[in-house]
C-alpha cells in the first residue's frame, strides 16, 4: 500500500505550521484520501479529486485556488482521475447523447 499512498500529514512547532515535504512534484489533480472531523472525533473517510500548485506548494479544491474544504491525508499519482467532460448530468446519472 505504501507504493500508491504518499501520507501528507503536517506538523506543528510551536505556533508555526510545517507542511510536509511529500508533495507532487508537478501540479495537477490527485486523488486523495480526506477525512472529515467534527469536535475532535473522526466522522467519515473518503476518496475525493483534489488540486496541487507545485509553485506555490499549496492544495485546494479544484477550480478555487483560494479554497480547500477537504482534510487531506494522502495523495497518489498512480489512478489518474478522469478528465472525460462531455456528458450531462440528470437524476442521479450522467449521460451521453447519442446523435
Amino acid at each position: 500500500m505504501n507504493d500508491i499512498w504518499n501520507v501528507i500529514l503536517y506538523k506543528l512547532n510551536g505556533n508555526t505550521l510545517i507542511s510536509s515535504e511529500n508533495n507532487p512534484t508537478e501540479s495537477g489533480r490527485y486523488l486523495c484520501t480526506c477525512v472529515q472531523m467534527w469536535q475532535g472525533e473522526e466522522q467519515k473517510r473518503y476518496l475525493q479529486v483534489m488540486e496541487y500548485d507545485a509553485n506555490k506548494h499549496h492544495w485546494h479544491d479544484c477550480g478555487n485556488e483560494s479554497g480547500i474544504s477537504h482534510n487531506i491525508l494522502a495523495w497518489t499519482d498512480k489512478i489518474i482521475p478522469c478528465d472525460f467532460t462531455d456528458f450531462d448530468y440528470v437524476a442521479g446519472g450522467c449521460f451521453v447523447e447519442r446523435t
